[in-house]
């Protein structure tokens, strides 16, 4: 017999975790279920930001059918916890923030950076091919791609997870495309993979975001089939809407034509100021200040929170960060990698 993690042990593992950096946190962010499990119970959550940041189909769109990782109990049981006192429902869009508020989540819209950042530099070399980005799956609608491919002729590049390689392989042999697919690339490869591609073709029949495209739109035509909601996510003027009908003579006709430098300057803007809601909900967030001298962090004068820790001659505990959180008004505060600095006013 087998065991698995409890809550309880999932919350001291975070416990754990403040012990080795006794950091303060101005925002925790999670992103996953298993993680909020462990996170929530610590009771941070009235003090500082908790979010739970998803853009999960199957959590935010509660009314559609949608085959997820997990199954639908599970989900059920997740979409029931994220309603929680205090926490705070992060994702990428206005769109799928207001779906979780009418499921009574403490929903806001953070928009999301660009994962990779090298996909915000400009690229310089030779650009040719049709890109997909994704897992072969239903909704990703992969044989809409294989029918474009067959029929512009062009070679495809495709970036897909490494369980699904070899059906791209086999399905461009099938029709006598030469093809470039790769699996689970990351870093310069991966830029580089993108950046050289000419035109992005996007079948998708549903998205919650649409991380490819985020990726894609600063060096690529990009073209989505116009039938699906999700492209609404979107800039409509970083993309082409079209008809799957008339896709292979629109992609055909853009793989001729260059890349609108202007595309990759509204990435770049649209990166710069995706901070400031995040900011926002820190700034916004109500958090707790004692006035109180009790606490043992009033006698406090100057140091990282780690030698204060220290003092207390036990274990940190999330109470003992509790209290500093609820007195840290009184402190000017500056952050480096490693710790937490903190002198009295």
């Amino acid at each position: 017999m087998g065991t698995a993690d409890t809550p309880e042990s999932l919350t001291g593992r975070v416990n754990a975790t403040f012990r080795r950096r006794l950091h303060l946190y101005d925002m925790i962010v999670i992103n996953t279920p298993d993680a909020l499990l462990g996170v929530y119970p610590l009771d941070l959550a009235q003090h500082i930001p908790m979010v739970f940041y998803t853009h999960n189909e199957n959590l935010v769109f509660r009314n559609e059918a949608f085959k997820g990782v997990f199954n639908a109990t599970f989900d059920a049981f997740f979409v029931a916890a994220m309603r929680a006192e205090h926490l705070i429902i992060g994702t990428q869009t206005d769109r799928n923030k207001a779906e979780l508020k009418a499921g009574q989540h403490n929903a806001v819209t953070l928009p999301m950076p660009m994962p990779e950042r090298g996909l915000l530099e400009r690229y310089e070399g030779e650009k040719s091919g049709l890109l997909f980005i994704g897992r072969w799956e239903e909704r990703k609608n992969p044989s809409e791609f294989i029918r474009v491919a067959a029929a512009t002729k062009l070679p495809v590049k495709v970036m897909t997870a490494k369980t699904s390689v070899k059906k791209w392989q086999d399905a461009f042999d099938g029709i006598g495309v030469k093809h470039d697919v790769r699996g689970n690339i990351t870093g310069r490869e991966k830029v580089d993979f993108i950046a050289s591609s000419k035109v992005f073709y996007m079948p998708s029949k549903s998205q919650s975001y649409g991380f490819s495209l985020l990726e894609a739109a600063g060096h690529c035509h990009c073209v989505l089939l116009q039938d699906y909601g999700w492209k609404d996510n979107w800039d409509s003027s970083l993309y082409h809407a079209t008809k799957a009908l008339h896709a292979p003579a629109l992609i055909n006709s853009l793989h001729e034509q260059d890349v609108p430098p202007d595309n990759l300057a509204k990435v770049q803007a649209n990166d710069a100021g995706c901070w400031s809601p995040w900011a926002l909900t820190i700034a916004n967030f109500p958090s707790r200040k004692s006035n109180s001298k009790a606490a043992k962090i009033n006698e406090w004068d100057k140091g990282y929170v780690r030698d204060f820790i220290k003092t207390l001659n036990r274990f940190a505990s999330t109470e003992d960060i509790i209290s500093v959180l609820n007195n840290r008004h009184k402190f000017d505060i500056s952050y480096t990698a490693e710790a937490t600095w903190m002198q009295a006013k």
